[in-house]
């Protein structure tokens, strides 16, 4: 199956509700456009189509992040946000998702850090706003 069809029926099953099966589509997508990225070496510092062949990438990584923690599977959350910040530097949705499995995975300091990166790269976020602010705010004992 290609990844574009793969997509699709990620976004078919996140539709019809069953998340499960969205996120099982979604990382086999994102795996085989990491699979075929590595294979023809799309990914490598000397090709010149790098940049589009690493925002597909990422972009698929950041689809599963989405869908993992959604399903509360943290730790592939985690591992995806990460290689989306990698492969998208400069996405501040990529850094918000790593901030939240940070957060889930019980390590504040590194979520507040990526959150503080995700209002740089994308300032005005609401979302991202209200989450650093409710990291930032001490709890009530």
């Amino acid at each position: 199956m290609k990844q574009q069809d793969l997509h699709n029926e990620s976004v078919r099953h996140e539709a019809a509700g069953d998340l499960k099966k969205a996120l099982a589509a979604a990382s086999t997508a994102a795996n085989l456009a990491e699979k075929q990225a590595t294979n023809q070496k799309l990914l490598a510092s000397d090709n010149p189509d790098r940049e589009n062949h690493a925002a597909n990438v990422g972009r698929r990584q950041l689809r599963v992040a989405v869908l993992a923690l959604r399903c509360d599977e943290v730790t592939k959350a985690a591992a995806a946000a990460d290689r989306a910040t990698e492969l998208l530097p400069s996405s501040g949705p990529a850094k918000f998702r790593q901030a939240q499995a940070f957060e889930r995975l019980g390590d504040r300091s590194k979520a507040i850090a990526s959150a503080k990166k995700a209002r740089a790269l994308a300032p005005g976020n609401k979302a991202v706003d209200t989450f650093l602010k409710r990291l930032e705010t001490p709890a009530s004992v």
